[in-house]
């Protein structure tokens, strides 16, 4: 599972910036307490062939593995530091369910795919209803999986929990690397957060 040099100044040179889809987006950077959502899958993309395990085990094993390993290692996934939260809550319930139930199937392609589009970004965030929490909420809904570049592309996405307002969207692409199938991806997923925390800084003065 190891990936080129190449791919790995790809990966870290790609991590670009989407514009934020609401004015609101300040209020991204004022609050300490955040809810994370985990690994949204239900928009994802496999490009490049089945990598190196089938459809049916992508869903029923390693999706659930992910986002267990981020909950379980979460000092190596540490989204608190990388965006500057004194409080994250990790409620992965609802990304769990979603990601078991959609047809996974039709996330494989053949070819090249476009980002996934705002509005794309907002029927995601509109499925997640939850009573149980307010305030800002994080999800990282999973854009392109790239078995032949080795790259994973993630749409970091914070929004509004009460009213599902999408507050500020970047996307991100990490190099998938690793000695056994769920570390190939979870390599990539790892550098995304990284990186987050140089990024984070410049997202904030942007947004004064």
């Amino acid at each position: 599972m190891k990936i080129t040099k190449q791919y790995l100044i790809l990966a870290f040179l790609s991590f670009s910036l989407m514009g934020g889809l609401s004015a609101q987006k300040s209020v991204v950077f004022e609050q300490d307490n955040m809810v994370f959502y985990g690994l949204d899958f239900t928009k994802a993309r496999f490009t490049g062939g089945s990598g190196m395990t089938s459809p049916a085990s992508m869903q029923d094993k390693y999706m659930p593995a992910l986002n267990e390993l981020m909950i379980d290692e979460r000092k190596r996934y540490d989204v608190a530091k990388s965006y500057r939260k004194k409080n994250v809550e990790y409620y992965f319930y609802m990304a769990d369910d979603f990601n078991a139930e959609f047809d996974v199937y039709n996330g494989y392609v053949n070819g090249t795919v476009e980002n996934l589009s705002a509005d794309e970004i907002k029927s995601v965030i509109s499925t997640y209803n939850d009573d149980k929490h307010n305030g800002l909420g994080l999800l990282y809904i999973v854009d392109e999986v790239s078995h032949g570049r080795n790259l994973i592309t993630i749409q970091i996405v914070f929004f509004d929990i009460n009213s599902q307002e999408v507050l500020l969207v970047k996307r991100a692409r990490g190099g998938m690397k690793g000695f056994s199938i769920r570390n190939y991806y979870a390599g990539g997923i790892r550098q995304i957060i990284k990186e987050s925390e140089e990024y984070y800084e410049k997202w904030m003065k942007k947004a004064k």
